[in-house]
């Protein structure tokens, strides 16, 4: 991750571009961007690729000013879903957020746009305020804006490796265990070993951002600490992990009449999820 200069123009406007790219609300002129890069009110940070150049950027606004915080305006990747757009705002999360604990990151992002909400929520932004017809796309009809917001509470100081760890299982739709993330790690000549990845996964397991699926032996990210049921689809490999606050006050009534006392809760169902009982039928 750097921050961005001249010669990364090109790069970001093709990304803004991008016909996929239909939130983006207005065009940017270079002139703006080149402002941003050498504001102290804002930041553009690129991540590159070896031999290959920008491969995504984030354009963050609001750092010096007091109210309501900094904000992610523009945000974006050369090949959506190769990971490489979350790695960079993870990195961008936790860098900000190491330097500045209690002042919260928000962004506002197309009310419809599930696959985008469910992202931002697996990286600890909450939805906080709904402004009814207020996004206005170049080729869609007008929807409602949903602003996101990250507490400072939402992320905890992390390790590099942890960052790492938790970055690798973000970007990934199913489980990993832990030497498919020591693999990861490893892959461009990175150095790190099992017990490197060991002590990451107990780390994030401790701030409750990742949880260990008994079953499979691997690990996912968690949006929240809280107890719930893991619902393990046996075709696609995906996990959900499902609130259940009243069958887990349940569970612990029942258990302290039997006089036991509970270490860890942990329940989990092996099945098909909803999307892949559809193609089955």
């Amino acid at each position: 991750m750097r921050k961005a200069h001249r010669g990364d123009l090109a790069a970001i406007q093709s990304i803004l571009n991008a016909p996929g790219n239909l939130d983006k609300l207005a065009d940017h002129a270079e002139s703006a961007l080149l402002a941003a890069m050498t504001s102290d009110d804002q930041a553009v940070m690129v991540l590159d690729l070896p031999d290959a150049g920008v491969a995504a950027f984030l354009w963050i606004t609001g750092q010096s000013s007091s109210a309501p915080g900094p904000k992610i305006e523009e945000f974006g990747d050369v090949q959506p879903g190769s990971g490489h757009g979350a790695e960079l705002l993870d990195r961008v999360v936790q860098d900000h957020m190491a330097r500045h604990p209690t002042r919260p990151l928000w962004l506002a992002v197309a009310a419809d746009n599930t696959r985008a909400i469910a992202f931002y929520e697996r990286r600890g932004f909450r939805q906080t305020e709904l402004r009814p017809a207020a996004w206005h796309r170049r080729s869609s009809p007008v929807a409602d804006a949903l602003v996101m917001q990250m507490e400072a509470a939402a992320a905890p100081q992390l390790t590099p490796n942890e960052a790492k760890v938790l970055s690798l299982l973000r970007m990934s739709n199913t489980p990993m265990t832990a030497y498919q993330l020591l693999d990861r790690m490893q892959q461009g000549g990175g150095v790190a070993a099992p017990p490197t990845v060991y002590r990451a996964l107990k780390g994030l397991e401790d701030t409750g951002l990742v949880r260990r699926i008994e079953t499979l032996r691997a690990w996912v990210p968690l949006t929240s600490p809280a107890p719930g049921v893991v619902a393990i689809c046996d075709d696609c490999g995906s996990v959900r992990n499902l609130a259940t606050p009243d069958l887990f006050d349940s569970l612990h009534l029942r258990l302290a009449a039997e006089g036991f006392a509970e270490a860890r809760r942990t329940i989990e169902v092996r099945g098909r999820c909803g999307d892949c009982a559809a193609s089955k039928a």
